[in-house]
């Protein structure tokens, strides 16, 4: 499959009518170590990464996009660090910091509130990491970059 250059858009886990769609799993692939931080690329496709845009750091905020995966992923802003925050819900919980923009996290774009953040089409951002160890509530809600890896 190949995929466009595009915005990763959010869609709730559901198999039950369709248990044959992958379009939902991403694949973790590591890439280095660096400093004890195991780092990843997030997988769409085999040549197809979620990718932060440009180079270097960006805003808070930025669409997460698919584009094809750099050869070098040290030299592009396309790692991940998986920092465990926990089990939540009786799953282990994570938080997915872009590496060379470390304060911020995969996030699904706008703010969740007691389950809020479960509507379908919204765009996959980085944004500001909410919290830290674990703590992770802010405001006696959670947002929506703490993610189950299964």
């Amino acid at each position: 499959m190949i995929l466009p250059p595009g915005p990763v858009i959010h869609e709730p886990c559901d198999w039950s009518t369709n248990p044959s769609d992958l379009s939902q799993l991403f694949q973790v692939v590591p890439t280095r170590n660096v400093n004890g931080y195991q780092l990843y690329e997030i997988k769409v496709t085999d040549s197809h990464c979620i990718d932060v845009p440009y180079y270097g750091a960006v805003p808070a905020g930025s669409v997460v996009t698919t584009y094809t995966c750099s050869a070098n992923p040290a030299a592009d802003n396309d790692e991940w660090y998986l920092q465990y925050v926990g089990v939540l819900n009786g799953y282990e919980t994570y938080a997915i910091r872009n590496w060379v923009n470390w304060s911020l996290c995969l996030d699904v774009s706008g703010w969740a509130y007691n389950n809020s953040g479960l509507a379908s089409n919204a765009k996959l951002t980085v944004y500001t990491c909410q919290g830290s160890g674990p703590n992770w509530s802010v405001n006696g809600g959670w947002d929506d970059h703490l993610w189950w890896l299964m």
